[in-house]
């Protein structure tokens, strides 16, 4: 049939819809549900029966109606959505994370239905829940420890650095940005850039040295980590603990043998 097109009907469509795994929902311009497909029923548990007498929000949690009466609201109005995340109530309670994408379908300008395909990402949120509250433990941390606390990027140079700094004279500002050879004696520099490259390799390091100060130099123990993010060394993170005093004890000892 040359010349001509392949045509597909509705019901590839349908099959299409019954069989993936994402949740697919046709939902009047009032609200009311007027097709489901198989992920939808089996994630939440009603039948079709069940679902021709519902609408969007009966399956809405509540914290999130009104935004989805918005977001509908808008669509009628014409406006081009970006993908919506909501939450599901499953017919047994549960709460579920979902993002949607939703194809307007229209007939001489009027919407007819809005087709919405949902993805149950709970698992990720949680996931996203815990790397967010692991990240203010850190902070929390990072901010109150009464060591210096200070993230290097993998070419020595300062992006971050704790409160703590501020005892030796230094503001925040008067180091990032800055390498860290800086301020420490050439001397200490070839075991420094070692470490850099141990680090990047995946390898903790550790070391004294001194470091100049605004208010004198003083000498500390370090340790650094290697800095990940999405399964990549970024750069380090690295604690100085202010052992002048321990040091200067040591060398009064050494001179009273």
């Amino acid at each position: 049939m040359a010349g001509s097109r392949y045509r597909i009907d509705d019901a590839f469509y349908r099959d299409l819809a019954e069989n993936i795994s994402d949740m697919v929902l046709c939902v009047a311009p009032s609200g009311k549900l007027i097709y489901t497909n198989r992920a939808w029923r089996r994630i939440l548990g009603y039948t079709s029966k069940e679902a021709e007498t519902m609408t969007l929000f009966d399956i809405i949690h509540p914290d999130f109606r009104s935004h989805c009466r918005s977001v509908l609201q808008r669509i009628k109005a014409g406006e081009k959505m970006p993908p919506v995340r909501t939450d599901f109530i499953t017919k047994r309670g549960k709460r579920l994370h979902v993002e949607g994408v939703v194809h307007v379908r229209k007939s001489k300008g009027k919407i007819l239905y809005n087709q919405i395909v949902f993805r149950d990402i709970t698992r990720r949120v949680k996931q996203e829940t815990m790397l967010s509250e692991r990240e203010q433990e850190f902070h929390a941390l990072f901010d109150n420890s009464p060591d210096i606390q200070m993230r290097v990027s993998l070419k020595g140079k300062i992006f971050s650095v704790n409160q703590t700094i501020l005892r030796y004279g230094f503001r925040p500002e008067d180091l990032v940005g800055h390498s860290m050879l800086e301020f420490v004696p050439k001397s200490a520099w070839p075991a420094i850039l070692k470490s850099l490259l141990d680090l990047k390799r995946g390898k903790q390091n550790r070391g004294i040295t001194g470091v100049f100060t605004p208010r004198g130099p003083v000498m500390v123990e370090w340790w650094s980590t290697p800095l990940i993010k999405q399964g990549k060394i970024v750069g380090l993170q690295t604690s100085l603990r202010d052992i002048t005093q321990q040091h200067e004890a040591e060398q009064q000892m050494r001179w009273l043998m």
